[in-house]
């Protein structure tokens, strides 16, 4: 068991499998970030986990801008 620690589980699973309002962070990646002013920060480069919720990396412009992946925070993924 010891050859598992800090791997990856990976499945085959549809985009119509997963719960609505919900993204892979495969999806994620490589996404345009803009601000609700407009003002595009770059795209997400990778995401990590932190405690109960995922931090978005964004490089662009401004250099790399971490960005809390919770709703208060981002509005809308598309």
């Amino acid at each position: 068991m010891e050859s598992l620690r800090d791997g990856y589980l990976e499945a085959q699973v549809g985009a119509e499998d997963r719960p609505a309002g919900s993204w892979y962070w495969h999806e994620v990646v490589g996404v345009t970030v803009t601000t609700s002013a407009g003002e595009q920060l770059g795209q997400v480069s990778d995401i990590f986990r932190t405690g109960g919720s995922e931090v978005f990396v964004v490089e662009g412009p401004r250099g790399e801008v971490l960005v809390p992946a919770v709703a208060s925070v981002v509005a809308a993924v598309r």
